[in-house]
């Protein structure tokens, strides 16, 4: 469920997953703009970003990727419920 913003006057289409710190974007006019955002909507999936804080201790921009990841990593990243009560949320509206 992703929304494009396609303002005349942007030079990027973006997109957000609704959750903070999850854009992406893509220039206007880029000759590989469709495998952009092809790429965009895999790395937003769950199992590519629970498979992506395996390697780095980063949160995930998507919720459900939570269930997929162990909890022995799960604790050392920002999803971990006592670590989301001290961290500081952007707002990026």
């Amino acid at each position: 469920t992703h929304q494009v913003l396609a303002l005349r006057t942007a030079p990027f289409h973006t997109t957000s997953t609704g959750t903070p710190c999850s854009r992406s974007s893509v220039p206007r006019g880029d000759p590989n703009a469709k495998m952009a955002w092809q790429f965009a909507g895999f790395v937003a999936q769950a199992k590519p970003q629970a498979d992506f804080a395996m390697l780095l201790p980063y949160g995930s921009a998507n919720p459900g990727a939570r269930a997929l990841i162990p909890e022995a990593r799960l604790r050392l990243t920002p999803a971990w419920p006592d670590n989301e009560k001290v961290m500081f949320v952007h707002d990026t509206a």
